[in-house]
């Protein structure tokens, strides 16, 4: 397998034609295909060199992460490149774009190869980590909402800041990775903000950029201590533990435990018990949890639907009802599981259902192939707006 992380440290370094103090989008000149958006700050032009962080987004929104990461870069003198191609997906693909993106960056910016950061969202995080295990001289590593695919087992030569949402259902995964570099004695730094599954905001990242800076220039900065609730901590892992381990029972027919309804309906109903005291802890708890049963249901749907297991797609959508009946998506893919049996009455049912809850993707409608027997229904042509 190529060694794309060798790739950061392999080419001379050129100057740029790009504005300054402009978000701008670059092809790749290797491969038209690639393309990433950088920005490079006003300091540029009176340095030899400056340090840059390489951004990946799960969905491929280059100018997103620039956009956030532009003020501290100002700030600092940092040059901030984001691939337009890294997304959810195969893995190799995300580190194909991330090969063309240094290749191209590398030839055509002053770059300080020996302060080169690297940073993501979600499963553009876990790009960014997996690029950093295999090159031990990038200087750090921020992580927003996902951890390690490959847990540690040595200290790591880089520092790393994990940000996660106080409603994040990665929030858990974000504690377990700073415990694990915790116990590995690898520096690094927790960084909780309000709010879901998500970038952070602007002023978060500039605490993340800010606390990698100082940690590689040796600047005394304020480090917030991170606090975990231990007994909260075990009390979310266990009900996660034990979610996962009875979805993925429906996905790979393990009938000893397959849990009935009502299992999930009592976990349901302790999650709103929950909700009873007002407090925002317990507020931000119950949201965790409500969205990493719909997030790993929507996983293990897939999973059922594409092994043509629809009568277990059919059980997690019955699953993922309980804890979020109001989400469009279930009855979309209720729609999908109807139109396979080519119920006509049952599939416009459900994709009025999605619609009226909030689906607002018609073209998502319009795409999906197994909706062409509905093409010259009534129904389906004013739904569509055909």
């Amino acid at each position: 397998m190529k060694k794309y992380w060798l790739l950061i440290f392999s080419f001379f370094i050129f100057g740029s034609t790009l504005a300054q103090n402009a978000i701008d989008t670059i092809k790749c000149d290797a491969d038209t295909l690639q393309s990433y958006c950088v920005y490079v700050p006003s300091q540029y032009s009176k340095v030899p060199k400056l340090p840059v962080i390489f951004l990946f987004d799960p969905a491929a929104r280059g100018r997103l992460p620039v956009v956030l990461f532009k003020p501290i870069a100002e700030e600092l003198g940092i040059i901030v490149i984001a691939s337009n191609n890294s997304r959810n997906g195969p893995f190799n693909l995300s580190l194909q774009a991330a090969d063309a993106m240094f290749t191209d960056a590398f030839k055509k910016y002053h770059i300080n190869e020996s302060e080169i950061y690297l940073g993501g969202f979600s499963g553009g995080a876990r790009v960014a980590i997996s690029i950093a295990q295999n090159s031990p001289t990038i200087a750090g590593v921020i992580a927003c909402s996902a951890g390690f695919s490959n847990i540690p087992e040595k200290k790591l030569p880089w520092y790393f800041t994990g940000i996660a949402g106080l409603q994040d259902f990665n929030y858990i995964e974000m504690q377990q990775a700073h415990l694990t570099l915790d116990s590995l004695q690898t520096d690094n730094n927790l960084i909780f903000f309000n709010g879901p599954h998500r970038w952070p905001p602007e002023g978060i990242i500039k605490q993340a950029m800010l606390s990698q800076y100082q940690h590689r220039h040796n600047i005394t900065g304020q480090k917030q201590e991170v606090s975990i609730d231990k007994q909260l901590y075990r009390k979310e892992l266990t009900f996660q533990n034990e979610a996962i381990t009875a979805l993925e029972a429906l996905v790979f027919d393990r009938a000893e435990n397959v849990k009935p309804i009502g299992w999930w309906r009592s976990k349901q109903a302790g999650l709103k018990k929950a909700l009873i005291t007002g407090i925002k802890a317990d507020s931000d708890y119950v949201a965790r949890q409500i969205s990493f049963i719909s997030i790993n249901a929507t996983a293990e749907f897939e999973s059922c639907y594409q092994a043509k297991r629809y009568e277990a797609a059919e059980e997690v959508l019955k699953i993922a009802t309980v804890f979020d009946a109001a989400e469009p998506m279930i009855a979309y893919r209720y729609a999908r599981l109807s139109a396979i049996q080519k119920d006509q009455d049952a599939t416009l049912n459900y994709l009025e259902e999605a619609i009226k809850k909030g689906l607002k993707d018609k073209k998502m409608i319009q795409n999906e192939r197994l909706f062409s027997f509905l093409k010259e229904n009534k129904r389906f042509k004013a739904m569509v707006n055909y």
